[in-house]
């Protein structure tokens, strides 16, 4: 076992300080949004519209659209694929009947955050 004496206690500490100042420093830095840099941490730059975007905001956004789809027997026979980029939903897949379609964009509308939702590839199967 080593035993720390004052000058090796003093570089601890000192090294200790820098160490959390420079995880400070990153954290602020992550935690603004930089139209230059996209952020490691999900927000990402539109270069179109100049807002930021939040990749998890769109996963929240698909999750919530196939929570509505799998908590009802109306959607037993689908098989809907729920994808999701800046708030705008497209929807995907087979359905039985056109009111089944119908409905799964109507819900699909229903979430907070939806923009549009884009239903041209959900086909009534035949």
């Amino acid at each position: 076992m080593k035993i720390i004496n004052s000058k090796n206690a003093g570089l601890f500490v000192l090294t200790a300080v820098l160490s959390m100042s420079l995880t400070l420093a990153i954290a602020n830095d992550v935690g603004t949004s930089r139209q230059d840099s996209p952020s490691p941490f999900g927000a990402e730059q539109d270069p179109d519209s100049g807002k930021d975007h939040d990749m998890s905001r769109d996963s929240t956004i698909t999750n919530e659209v196939n929570s509505s789809f799998s908590n009802k027997k109306d959607f037993r026979d689908t098989a809907i694929v729920v994808k999701t980029e800046n708030g705008d939903v497209s929807l995907s897949g087979e359905v039985s009947t056109e009111a089944q379609r119908e409905m799964a964009i109507s819900k699909a509308k229903a979430i907070p955050g939806v923009n549009s939702v884009n239903s041209d590839e959900l086909k009534i199967r035949n």
